[in-house]
């Protein structure tokens, strides 16, 4: 194959053994969609061209080993087309090869519907690394062609087969615009079972920094701390008491000292020497916050080679738009930061990202002019970006939202990230997409993390252990409500008594700045009534009871669930976030007209009152809201 595989295209033979294109002779369906989409593509060659579209007859006739071809392409290819029909769904090359071995490498998949296949939505595809699946209707497209919002297969067209294709084409092409192909050297990725003694950087699919490659941003902020306090902060002789650390080449340098956090092997050790190192300094405050400094800088840039080169030997690669699987938002946020390349921001001992705001807006005001629309979305942003106590329903103005992010970025000296929960209105891949889409117009970067159980992929279970034992250390998390208040104070150098407030930006973009002087932006914490929240989550579980009871065939039970879901996790800790009182506000609304719609549903609606009863209790935010 001259050129790498950009596109694969996933099909059962026997439905290209039917012949039942009308607007193609002598063809079936699979062979008319890769026809169409030659011909969509011509006028786009410099996004994709014919050679790089795998088909397998196409191809195979021209290689000796197909087995092998195809093991090629889908390691190589960034986008798998699957063409669903009753033949492909059992097809066990189409499910347990190709879409397994898309699932595990973490690259788009677009469903196209063929002809109809009951519940074809709901089949499960198995990350063979994981072990974790995922139904066929949660990928990008949520099955195409499309009419009215839903899918509609082919042959369901009838003579106007020509209009569905026209449908599919133009979504293709309007996902390929928005999610550019990378340059061929980023794209190169060896299957799993690639020999071990191969090079990180021979193997790497990440479209960031690569493990072992000269600069990241994060790197280029430990190198600049190292230069600007070595002499002054004595680190040379930190680094050189085997006592205190072990492994940096001798005699240390900041040369040495990179040298020994970004070598792609060893991670776990290099991290625990530091670890050890960190955790005497803290106990010794004659060591001074540069010293600190420069061991917690230490940690993040070994954090973002530790993941890097486990991710690349277990071939992972994660789709734009996939959730983080950690919950914690300081892990969360690491992970996202290392994938999508976004800087953070880190004050003091906080361990929330400064830079990093929660919020998981209603994906309908996107798409909602009677209520002003994008602009309440704004207002959405907004209120998260200010952390205000207040909720407002008023939306606000394109330009006064670009200009609140961009003197938020001169601020904190970091881009401006919103993480948001797939869950609920997110829990498709398509609306995470939009979100991403319209934050971008305000410089804004999005990342989600899971709402539920979270599942850790099986290769990343031991490095994620060790991080948390490593950032545990390096960001102390609170235990009550003084320490957190306290944590939002700068610290105080023991012998100059000078306000400490330490800002690290990883990985990419940010710089890193140590600013006695800099403003730290805290966060409200609700305390509440222990007994008050105690009502509500005895409310909320009778609540979820009375639901549950439904039978499965109640078209609205699944959204009773997860609207009831969504109140539960915003409350769950007992200090909830002033800004999920409005969403919180509208899910139980959801609740009772869901309710009214259900025979029988009085007594969802009766449940309901000890809710709303027990939130304007608990919750100063909420009543004022409701008021």
């Amino acid at each position: 194959m001259a050129k790498r595989c950009k596109v694969f295209i996933s099909y059962s033979h026997e439905d290209e053994a039917l012949s039942d294109s009308k607007v193609k002779v002598g063809v079936g369906y699979p062979r008319a969609f890769l026809s169409r989409l030659q011909a969509a593509i011509a006028a786009h060659d410099d996004w994709l061209t014919r050679d790089e579209i795998f088909f397998d007859d196409d191809r195979l006739a021209a290689e000796p080993a197909w087995r092998p071809a195809i093991e090629m392409a889908l390691n190589e290819c960034e986008l798998l087309i699957f063409l669903v029909s009753p033949h492909s769904v059992v097809s066990e090359f189409c499910m347990t090869k190709e879409l397994s071995r898309a699932f595990q490498r973490g690259i788009h998949v677009i469903t196209v519907l063929l002809r109809p296949s009951q519940d074809w939505y709901a089949v499960k595809v198995r990350n063979p690394a994981t072990g974790e699946s995922k139904p066929l209707g949660e990928w990008h497209s949520g099955g195409l062609p499309k009419e009215g919002g839903n899918a509609k297969p082919v042959s369901a067209w009838g003579q106007d087969e020509e209009a569905a294709w026209d449908n599919v084409m133009k979504y293709i092409l309007d996902f390929i615009e928005a999610t550019p192909f990378r340059p061929s050297e980023m794209r190169t990725v060896a299957p799993v079972t690639a020999a071990a003694d191969k090079s990180v950087a021979e193997r790497v699919p990440i479209p960031t920094v690569l493990p072992g490659s000269a600069k990241s941003a994060l790197r280029s902020a430990l190198e600049m701390h190292l230069e600007q306090h070595w002499v002054q902060a004595r680190l040379e002789d930190v680094f050189s008491d085997p006592e205190l650390i072990e492994g940096i080449e001798l005699p240390p340098s900041p040369e040495s000292v990179m040298k020994f956090v970004t070598v792609d092997k060893d991670c776990g050790e290099h991290l625990a020497e530091v670890v050890g190192c960190l955790r005497y300094c803290n106990r010794d405050r004659d060591f001074g916050e540069h010293v600190r400094g420069a061991l917690v800088r230490m940690i993040l840039v070994i954090a973002e080679t530790y993941l890097r080169v486990a991710a690349v030997q277990a071939g992972y690669r994660p789709g734009w738009d996939e959730p983080v699987w950690e919950r914690e938002i300081l892990m969360a946020s690491l992970i996202a930061a290392e994938r999508l390349g976004f800087s953070l921001s880190f004050r003091g001992s906080k361990r929330e990202p400064e830079n990093v705001f929660e919020m998981t807006p209603p994906a309908w005001e996107l798409g909602n002019p009677d209520e002003a629309g994008l602009g309440l979305m704004r207002s959405e942003v907004m209120r998260a970006l200010s952390r205000t106590r207040l909720a407002s329903d008023a939306a606000i103005s394109e330009a006064f939202l670009k200009a609140s992010v961009r003197h938020s970025k001169r601020q904190l000296k970091a881009d401006i990230v919103v993480c948001a929960l797939a869950k609920g209105d997110y829990a498709q891949p398509a609306s995470r997409v939009a979100l991403r889409d319209f934050l971008s117009r305000y410089e804004i970067e999005t990342f989600f993390r899971v709402a539920d159980k979270q599942v850790v992929p099986q290769w990343a279970t031991e490095v994620i252990g060790d991080l948390q034992y490593a950032l545990a250390e390096a960001f102390p998390p609170a235990k009550n409500a003084g320490d957190e208040q306290a944590m939002t104070n700068p610290t105080k150098d023991a012998h100059s008594g000078a306000a400490v407030n330490i800002q690290i930006n990883a990985p990419i973009s940010g710089v890193v700045n140590v600013d006695n002087h800099a403003q730290v932006a805290g966060r409200d914490i609700n305390i509440g009534n222990p007994a008050d929240w105690g009502r509500v989550t005895e409310a909320l579980q009778s609540l979820h009871e009375s639901i549950a009871v439904l039978a499965d065939g109640v078209p609205q039970k699944k959204q009773l669930l997860d609207d009831l879901n969504d109140v539960s996790t915003a409350v769950e800790t007992g200090k909830p976030s002033d800004g999920d009182a409005k969403l919180v506000k509208r899910c139980l609304e959801g609740l009772k007209q869901g309710a009214e719609a259900v025979e029988n549903g009085g007594k969802i609606i009766e449940k309901l009152e000890p809710v709303w009863n027990g939130l304007k209790a608990a919750w100063p935010a909420f009543l004022t809201l409701i008021s």
